[in-house]
C-alpha cells in the first residue's frame, strides 16, 4: 500500500533501534527519533524530506492502526519535529 499524505502531513516511522552511540532509550524525555516515509505537498521545509531522520515530540504525531499496522502522522504546523539528525 502506498501513503500520499495531504496537506502538510508527514508520514513517520518510529524507529526502534539504537541510533549509532545514541542511546536514548534508559531516559523518560516525551521524545522519539522517526524517519520520514512521505510527505504531503505542503510542507515547507526544505529539510524535511523521505528518508530524513528527525528527533519528534511523543505529544506530537497520531497513530492509526490499519489492518494490524500502526501508521504514525505528525503535521509541520504542530511543530513537533525537532531536529533532523545527520
Amino acid at each position: 500500500m502506498k501513503i500520499n499524505p495531504i496537506g502538510d502531513q508527514i508520514y513517520l516511522e518510529i524507529d526502534k533501534a539504537n541510533l549509532g552511540a545514541l542511546d536514548t532509550s534508559s531516559v523518560k524525555t516525551g521524545m522519539e527519533w522517526a524517519t520520514i516515509k512521505a510527505i504531503g505537498p505542503e510542507v515547507k521545509n526544505k529539510e524535511l524530506k523521505v528518508g530524513a531522520k528527525v528527533f519528534v515530540k511523543g505529544w506530537s504525531y497520531d497513530i492509526i492502526l490499519y489492518e494490524g499496522k500502526d501508521y504514525i502522522f505528525t503535521s509541520e504546523a504542530r511543530k513537533g519535529i525537532c531536529a533532523v539528525i545527520k
